[in-house]
């Protein structure tokens, strides 16, 4: 028996073309379920001690006002605990902004709006990634914000 017979098929059974497109979705499939799919930690008793900075962007003074320190912070998206809330620190914020007169750019500060960044400590077995938006509440506040840094805490 060939292993390709004269209407290209695979030990006569399968088609070469087919097979390859069939082989073709079920590796797009496994592509998008790896991208897509949650990032856990295989080892799920191996937690780690992290501090994780975020960055809070153009929120009004109220809010800033809620945010305390040593509060219990909750992921609001697997709804658990994240961490403790350690430091907080602020400025106004700001933007670019683009002169009509003469086409130049700079930065001009947003009036009543600050820029925030809170620090938490964490102990978890989850991967976490900068840049990755986070939404995080504790009992005076919630919030949506982008972690900015990861350092592992000793």
């Amino acid at each position: 028996m060939k292993l390709i017979d004269e209407k290209k098929r695979l030990f006569g059974l399968f088609n070469i073309v087919d097979l390859c497109i069939l082989v073709l979705v079920f590796a797009v499939a496994a592509a998008v379920y790896y991208f897509f799919s949650g990032t856990v930690l295989p080892d799920s008793t191996s937690e780690t001690n992290y501090s994780v900075t975020i960055e809070f962007n153009a929120v009004e003074k109220d809010l800033l006002d809620a945010i305390k320190t040593e509060r219990t912070v909750f992921d609001k998206v697997q709804n658990k605990a994240f961490g403790t809330l350690k430091a907080v620190r602020s400025e106004p914020a700001s933007e670019y902004a683009l002169s009509t007169e003469d086409g130049t750019v700079s930065r001009v500060e947003i009036p009543e709006r600050y820029d925030v960044w809170v620090d938490i400590e964490i102990t978890t077995d989850r991967s976490l990634a900068v840049g990755e938006q986070l939404r995080i509440s504790t009992k005076d506040f919630t919030c949506a914000g982008y972690i900015v840094s990861i350092t592992k805490a000793d």
